[in-house]
């Protein structure tokens, strides 16, 4: 039987001839025991850049991620896992965790827009880090705005999502269909006063620190992270937040519809 908390995807075609597969390509294993590192900065670089594709499939497997993977300054890429169950970026890195930069994130995604990050699953495998940093510098090409992180899964590390930790950019963002799960802080956090319309929908939030938010405390209570910006949720799920579904501490902007817990 069909889970009736769990939101259906898509439907889902491809990979296509165009698509840059990311083992035949640049030498990616997905054997979880190989350091994939390199060949996934190699692919990130020259993804949406001349004589590139603009989307890079990730086949099945568990990707072994040792320090972090950038993105900057594209427009219109997209980076399609095979399926989130089956397709992991698992970090073996160091631990690291900074509330006013990206130093320690896993994936960090600067100047971009317009694109898609989907069918993924980024494991933290227990390390206080980011997984995902939507961090404009100001200075790469784009202001980070139309970006898409759909049925995808973030789990077992600090925060899921992290938009505008360097004061810039992550407006109009579409979280869909995502799982936060087992996260010390937060599942998806805004960071300024311009990190506007992230909108969350059919997302489960499950045994987090906090769900959703703009300001929080680290898990020992010793640092306040106090950000800004406007989230928006509706029809997702909080399942035993320790901290709160929802916590807010600049609420200008933000609004909540339909929210279970």
């Amino acid at each position: 039987m069909t889970d009736p908390n769990t939101a259906v995807g898509d439907e889902f075609v491809g990979p296509f001839p165009s698509w840059i597969n990311i083992k035949t390509a640049y030498g990616a294993k997905g054997d979880g025991i190989t350091d994939d590192t390199a060949a996934f900065q190699r692919a990130l670089t020259d993804l949406g850049t001349a004589g590139h594709g603009n989307v890079l499939w990730i086949p099945a497997g568990t990707y072994k991620i040792t320090s972090q993977l950038n993105l900057s300054s594209r427009l219109g890429v997209s980076i399609i896992g095979e399926d989130p169950a089956t397709t992991i970026l698992k970090w073996a890195g160091p631990g690291v965790f900074s509330t006013d930069s990206t130093t320690g994130s896993m994936f960090v995604i600067n100047g971009v827009a317009d694109s898609r990050f989907d069918r993924l699953t980024f494991d933290g495998s227990g390390s206080p880090i980011v997984l995902v940093d939507q961090a404009w510098d100001g200075v790469s090409n784009y202001f980070d705005t139309g970006n898409e992180y759909a049925d995808d899964n973030f789990q077992n590390a600090n925060i899921g999502i992290r938009g505008g930790v360097l004061g810039q950019g992550f407006a109009e963002t579409s979280i869909l269909r995502d799982h936060f799960t087992d996260l010390k802080v937060i599942g998806v956090i805004t960071m300024n006063y311009n990190a506007l319309d992230a909108w969350v929908r059919d997302s489960v939030f499950d045994h987090d620190m906090n769900g959703v938010g703009d300001s929080v405390f680290n898990p020992d209570g010793s640092t306040y992270i106090n950000g800004a910006g406007s989230v928006s949720v509706y029809n997702s799920i909080f399942r035993y937040s320790t901290g709160a579904d929802i916590s807010i501490g600049n609420a200008a902007y933000s609004r909540y519809a339909t929210t279970i817990r």
